[in-house]
């Protein structure tokens, strides 16, 4: 457990330098959410994202969104229910405590 805690803290001291992407993959794969179903979008902004998911501008008020003020979009992965599954046992296993 505590070599656990140990490398999670120091993925979350990444976070003051480094690729955003790169960090983020890293601390999830150490919680144990791994995923292959990573999005490259070309380019990482919103019009990559509106070309990718072929966002209407009806159904998406870019405005309220504040797309302008989007620096980036990265994503990093996304789960299915056996991703989570997984996860969820791995957490069983080592009673990891959430405090806030």
């Amino acid at each position: 457990m505590n070599n656990l805690k140990t490398e999670i803290q120091s993925s979350l001291i990444n976070f003051s330098s480094g690729a955003l992407l790169n960090n983020s993959k890293s601390l999830l794969s150490i919680l144990g959410y791994d995923s292959d179903r990573t999005i490259h979008l070309s380019p990482n902004n919103y019009k990559g994202f509106s070309e990718y998911f072929q966002i209407e501008q009806t159904s998406f008020v870019s405005e309220k969104a504040k797309v302008k003020e989007w620096q980036s979009i990265d994503i990093i992965f996304h789960l299915t229910e056996d991703d989570i599954k997984r996860s969820h046992s791995l957490l069983r296993q080592n009673s990891i405590t959430i405090r806030s």
